[in-house]
């Protein structure tokens, strides 16, 4: 057992199994660690990031509140307790535009499904790795969701679906969308256990680089409640605080409060973070999953189950129970769960003798129970302590539950703050999540190894520094730039640091910004002159065209710049050279500035209003009132098209094509693509590719084959093709002498 052995750190333990890889008839430990690299989330509280996260564990507050207005009908009807919750404001927001989403791709979207899309991002950042790096790799995708509360609302309330419900609804394409995106082709999957589902996700995504399956693993949940019906049954069951206060261990103990969000954290083997010298928030060091079986009842929860999950969780990692100084409880703050939960506790980590005291925490006392998602806030909050040094409060504790015994244990709940510094031995902390079926997951981690912070001096003190930056639109771009200036990472970070970070592990977008200067003061001058409109100094900037949806690495080639200044010129105009001689070589990766989305409003109920995400080169476009005509004008246009140039027959024939994609992307009237740009980057699927064939096909009554529209990416390209189809068509059917006839016409 775990205990019978002392527990090696996580380093040691990597190093032993990079040993054993070496020989191939040694048995590999089934503990090899994994480490967390990146991690992004979206929680209550109007929490954005991690640092964020930080801030409200730190200060103790509750984000509880009512159900925002307008997100459920008839709030006045439900019950009290019904409409209270760790809720979000912007479950209708999403940046379509950055994805390549069409707006009627994105209408039909699960709103969780777009949260995990720019949660994934920000996580890739927050690891350094930009996406298009893990393009052709066997980088896995675990998703945890539990319910379909959109799906529901779209039958309930619109009374019907769309040719988009089925992908935009299925859970299967929260994964699948994220692997797509990435072109990645490690496992891919979506895991239901109900409230364990995120823990259940990390522990598969843990066993799979475990096995090699995969080199990168996403392990992400989401969830939101756009539907009042299953909280109104949690009521009616008796779950939900009457209060709408979480009161874990505490004798007032009466239920749950739901809460919203999303969190994803990118994980690899720990030997593979060190050797790609990645930032590691924490280690984990084992996984375990279970199930009650035949218990008491079917949604009770069981001890026995709980406490074998645990000890198997320790055993997979190598690590002794009496190490352990803090477990992240599931801790729903119910007066039947409670106890039992504390009873496999005190059986596991309980033990007193000769050990440190062992504190339990319960984070749904600060933003409710977040369900599928449940686990992964919890797994940041430890991995947030462990790296912050200290272990924040529990709320609304007053008096322990008569029911929980903790008298002769080493266990402690987390009623104040308190500091839980590094020392001579790791620290080790658990994590539970529970499963009203039954299934039951449990955590082992481990603080993030102190590593040496590697600089690599610039090959002279009055080298610039060169900070690049970029986005998807300018107006982007200078939100970011806005987020640079005021970043923490200017007193927390070097120099080298921030501009290595910037430029090797950020994805690189069409709109950029080059900044120079020798110090941080200078590089925040040349920030605060692209502000001000002063190009030439400390800061340039540009456009550079169409980048692919993840963007894209820095590319290098064997030219060399003449200086920084020189190397920013080449970069904001899409040119490369040698970065080696302008950007430093070695350097930690830092926390930055997340993406500035540019969130617009999708929800089922607009689906025939239109809306206007095609990115900033949609602009480009024309306005569709002036460039496109009625049927009749077309009606007519087709019948003179062999009596006009070829110029004019390619302008009709663009401009129809350009009407009749807008419709089918649903861009937002006086809206139309480009000519010059991909429509699949507009958003374009196989579907929309069939009903804009089906378009055309009716008004020139002839077979346009399906791969053509979907090969010919561009309105140019696609024009021209159309132009060769119906010019041989023409040929073919008119009279000599005369055009296409009126009855030859379908509209």
């Amino acid at each position: 057992m775990a205990e019978s052995r002392p527990t090696l750190s996580a380093v040691r333990l990597a190093l032993a199994v990079r040993q054993a890889r070496q020989n191939p008839d040694a048995d590999l430990p089934g503990s090899e660690p994994l480490a967390i690299v990146g991690m992004a989330c979206r929680f209550p509280g109007h929490v954005n990031s991690p640092d964020d996260f930080r801030k409200l564990l730190d200060a103790g507050v509750d984000a509880i509140r009512e159900i925002p207005a307008g997100r459920w009908s008839d709030t006045d009807r439900l019950a009290k307790r019904t409409r209270y919750g760790g809720w979000r404001d912007d479950a209708d927001q999403f940046d379509a535009a950055f994805f390549d989403i069409s707006p009627v791709e994105a209408r039909e979207m699960d709103p969780q499904q777009r949260f995990l899309l720019e949660v994934t991002w920000e996580a890739l950042a927050d690891a350094g790795i930009p996406p298009i790096a893990l393009s052709g790799s066997r980088a896995g995708v675990f998703v945890a969701l539990c319910n379909q509360d959109y799906l529901r609302s779209q039958l309930e309330h619109a009374k019907r679906t769309g040719a988009r419900t089925g992908p935009g609804a299925a859970q299967s394409m929260a994964a699948g969308r994220i692997a797509f995106l990435l072109n990645a082709h490690g496992p891919c999957l979506v895991v239901d256990t109900a409230c364990s589902s995120s823990l259940t996700a990390v522990h598969l995504a843990c066993q799979s680089l475990r096995l090699r399956e995969c080199s990168v693993a996403i392990a992400g949940a989401s969830n939101l409640k756009i539907s009042p019906e299953e909280a109104s049954a949690s009521a009616e069951w008796g779950m939900l605080a009457a209060d709408g206060r979480c009161k874990v261990f505490d004798s007032r103990a009466d239920g749950f409060v739901p809460g919203e969000g999303c969190g994803v954290v990118i994980l690899k083997r720990l030997a593979d973070a060190l050797a790609a010298e990645d930032r590691i928030h924490a280690v984990i060091r084992g996984t375990a999953v279970n199930q009650d079986g035949r218990s008491t009842l079917l949604t009770a929860p069981s001890g026995p189950a709980q406490e074998a999950v645990m000890r198997a969780a320790l055993e997979n990692g190598a690590v002794r129970a009496s190490d352990v100084t803090y477990v992240e409880t599931h801790g729903t703050g119910t007066s039947l769960g409670d106890p039992i939960e504390v009873g496999a506790l005190c059986s596991v980590y309980g033990e007193a003798a000769g050990a440190a005291p062992c504190m339990l925490g319960a984070v749904k006392t600060n933003i409710g129970h977040l369900e599928a998602a449940a686990g992964m806030a919890g797994l940041m909050k430890v991995a947030l302590s462990l790296q912050q040094e200290r272990i924040p409060r529990n709320l609304h504790f007053e008096r322990l539950n008569p029911e929980i015994s903790l008298e002769g244990t080493r266990l402690v709940p987390a009623s104040e703050g308190a500091w839980w510094p590094r020392g001579e031995r790791p620290r080790f902390a658990g994590l539970s999540s529970f499963g009203m079926s039954g299934s039951n997951a449990h955590v082992i981690l481990e603080e993030a190894p102190a590593l040496a912070v590697t600089k690599d001096a610039m090959a002279s003190a009055d080298q610039d520094f060169l900070l690049l930056l970029s986005a998807r639109s300018e107006k982007a771009l200078r939100q970011m730039a806005a987020a640079f200036d005021d970043s923490s990472a200017w007193t927390e970070a070097s120099a080298e640091e921030i501009c290595r970070t910037a430029a090797l592990r950020r994805s690189h977008y069409e709109w950029r910004l080059a900044v120079t200067g020798k110090t941080k003061e200078e590089l925040r001058s040349g920030l605060k002159d692209y502000f001000a409109g002063r190009s030439g100094g400390h800061a340039q900037w540009g456009h550079v065209g169409y980048a692919q949806p993840a963007g894209t690495a820095l590319a290098s080639s064997m030219e060399i710049a003449a200086s920084a200044a020189d190397a920013g010129t080449r970069y904001v105009s899409g040119r490369s050279c040698d970065w080696t001689k302008v950007l430093p070589a070695k350097g930690r990766v830092v926390s930055l500035p997340r993406y500035a989305w540019q969130h617009e409003r999708f929800w089922f109920e607009e689906a025939a209003e239109g809306a206007t995400a095609v990115k900033d080169h949609a602009a480009r476009g024309q306005d569709s009132a002036q460039a496109s005509f009625d049927a009749r004008a077309w009606e007519t246009a087709l019948l003179s098209l062999r009596a006009a140039s070829g110029e004019e027959r390619q302008r009709l024939i663009r401009e129809f094509i350009q009407r009749e994609s807008a419709a089918v992307l649903g861009l937002q009237p006086g809206v139309v693509p480009p000519l010059d740009v991909p429509l699949t980057d507009l958003g374009l699927d196989s579907l929309m590719a069939i009903t804009l064939q089906n378009r055309l096909r009716a008004v020139l009554g002839q077979e346009i084959p399906l791969r053509l529209v979907i090969e010919q990416a561009t309105v140019l390209a696609l024009a021209d093709a159309l132009d060769t189809i119906l010019w041989t068509m023409q040929e073919t059917m008119a009279p000599e002498g005369g055009g296409l006839q009126q009855e030859e016409i379908r509209l």
